[in-house]
């Protein structure tokens, strides 16, 4: 063991620069898909809203269990139900 050099030198704690490189590939990809469904929801939303009557004006009084049910399957579409 050669004594000018420490057992726990900080270089030996570093990611390779391979691993960095995909830590910020990953988080890159896991932004894009964000944006990208924020502007499906988006965009689906207004036809959504007219297919369910689900409009704050519609004429009608809002049936919670058919907003329930739309939540539903938008939870179950992007795969985020428990």
């Amino acid at each position: 063991m050669d004594p000018a050099r420490p057992m726990h030198s900080p270089a030996a704690h570093r990611p390779a620069p391979a691993y960095g490189r995909y830590v910020l590939a990953a988080l890159t990809c896991a932004y894009a898909l964000n944006i990208a469904d924020r502007f499906v929801v988006s965009t689906l939303i207004e036809p959504i809203k007219h297919e369910f009557a689900l409009g704050r004006w519609s004429g009608r009084p809002v049936d919670r269990r058919r907003i329930g049910r739309v939540l539903c399957g938008l939870a179950l579409l992007r795969g985020r139900f428990p």
